[in-house]
């Protein structure tokens, strides 16, 4: 079994896996994927990638139910594309901001978060 890090050329292979756990390819530019091979197939991986997070979500009061939340987001999204940042997620502390978010297009992903300092 050879242990190693998969080049960005290489990325493909993960396709190749009867379980990937994500619907977009990791990118190569912000992510690390480890593989575990055995006569060249891959028999497990682990994926460190970058996750942008769009935070905090606020609008003042004077201001909820305008377009405002629309209009700042269509630039963040336009800002993000020229970097080449295909993905983002937000947590929503609230249900205000959870109702933000959901109008903005965001998919509630009742994930639990867990962290871990390096």
């Amino acid at each position: 079994m050879i242990i190693r890090r998969l080049g960005p050329e290489e990325y493909f292979k993960l396709r190749k896996c009867k379980w990937l756990p994500f619907k977009r390819q990791p990118q190569p530019n912000s992510s690390i994927v480890l593989v575990a091979e055995e006569k060249g197939e891959i028999q497990g991986f682990l994926v460190a990638q970058l996750v942008l997070q769009t935070e905090p979500v606020w609008i003042s009061p004077k201001k909820r139910g305008s377009t405002l939340l629309g209009r700042l987001y269509k630039l963040m999204k336009k800002e993000l594309s020229s970097l080449s940042i295909n993905m983002v997620s937000s947590h929503a502390a609230s249900q205000d901001t959870a109702s933000y978010l959901k109008r903005l297009g965001f998919k509630c992903k009742n994930a639990i978060l867990y962290e871990k300092e390096l």
